[in-house]
């Protein structure tokens, strides 16, 4: 089941977030389209995931912040989160999925040395992404060999299967920031849908 998060003031940092109420139900209606379980939840704040890049982005918080889980299941099911999330994408609402472009907290290098898997994988994730291979990212295992390295778990991959599939995955997405923390978290922001230029 997806959670919608609805609430006027989501906490962002030390900053109060407005919520949108209509907005909810318009993602909470986009998602029932396409059959997908979905309940709105109210007096939830917002994730670090969410208020964090938030506060970097928009410090003063002036717009409205949703926050939508992720699915429980595969990364196809992040696909069709992604898809069902489209249309608002087209009448302008702003989709950020936040996640950690490699993301295992047992490989921290508190020296910030960066290992040779970590580096490959980010390799390939930019390749991926740049050269428009959407069918590579969803099928990660197949193709990555340091994923489970990279990824113990999906939480902080899944947000870019959903923004990428959201914008459309047939156009390439690019690379605009790329750095590590502790060495081995990495920290790869990619943006989609953007005309050449734009």
């Amino acid at each position: 089941m997806i959670s919608v998060a609805s609430r006027r003031n989501s906490t962002a940092g030390n900053i109060a977030a407005r919520g949108d109420d209509d907005l909810s139900r318009n993602i909470a209606g986009a998602l029932s389209a396409r059959d997908i379980d979905n309940e709105l939840v109210r007096g939830r704040g917002l994730d670090h995931g969410a208020w964090i890049p938030l506060h970097f982005m928009y410090p003063d918080a002036r717009i409205p912040v949703v926050q939508v889980s992720l699915p429980a299941g595969s990364l196809k099911d992040c696909v069709e989160l992604g898809k069902a999330l489209a249309q608002l994408r087209r009448d302008g609402v702003l989709i950020i999925g936040s996640g950690g472009s490699a993301h295992n907290l047992r490989t921290l290098n508190r020296d910030g040395r960066t290992d040779d898997w970590v580096l490959e994988f980010e390799a390939w994730l930019q390749e991926t992404v740049e050269n428009n291979q959407f069918d590579r990212l969803v099928r990660v295992r197949e193709f990555a060999n340091n994923f489970q390295q990279a990824h113990p778990t999906l939480e902080h991959f899944s947000p870019l299967v959903v923004a990428w599939a959201a914008a459309g995955p047939d156009q390439p997405g690019r690379r605009i920031h790329h750095s590590f923390d502790y060495g081995n978290l990495g920290m790869s922001f990619f943006e989609f849908g953007v005309r050449q230029g734009g």
